[in-house]
């Protein structure tokens, strides 16, 4: 007995971001039967999300109570999620927001976190409240080129070899020595 269901949230605004898919899944073993979740990133295959609930061999009726719940969630989100435009990558937390209630007594978080920013994260009820969900610093270190090229001196830090289509630039890096 297994039930498997997906949703797939095609991100139409901007089309180099990618598609998620969104995956429900029942599946009964020799000792359970477990509710899985799982958003993955369609064109690079990144798990993003999952959440999984574990269920005795007499707790069916349980279990797919939670099936049929996290599957309607999931697919009222996503849907929800094309009509009012909501960028797509934030399909994660608003579904994790959504299903943080259903049947805590059987949840189980995954072992592998694999978005190590939704770890320890407050769920909040609209997206548009805090879009990037608080998880940024306040100050953050912003790298460029001048870190690690000498900016000073362009004729010491950039040189050119050979002429017409063969030209090459290299950058000396800043803790070279001057040629």
């Amino acid at each position: 007995m297994d039930d498997f269901e997906q949703v797939t949230l095609r991100d139409i605004d901007r089309y180099v971001t990618d598609d998620y898919v969104v995956s429900m899944a029942l599946a009964e073993t020799a000792n359970r039967y477990s509710v899985a979740i799982y958003v993955n990133a369609n064109k690079i295959g990144v798990t993003a999300y999952n959440q999984y609930w574990h269920y005795s061999k007499d707790e069916l009726k349980a279990a797919r109570k939670t099936y049929r719940e996290v599957t309607k969630l999931a697919k009222e989100i996503v849907e929800d999620m094309v009509w009012s435009e909501v960028p797509a990558s934030l399909v994660q937390p608003m579904l994790k927001n959504a299903i943080y209630d259903v049947d805590p007594e059987h949840k189980e978080s995954a072992i592998h976190n694999y978005n190590r920013s939704l770890i320890d994260f407050a769920p909040v009820g609209d997206w548009r409240e805090s879009l990037y969900g608080e998880r940024y610093p306040v100050k953050r270190h912003q790298e460029n080129l001048s870190e690690y090229f000498v900016p000073a001196d362009p004729n010491q830090s950039l040189t050119q070899e050979n002429e017409g289509r063969g030209k090459v630039y290299r950058y000396r890096y800043s803790d070279a020595q001057p040629s």
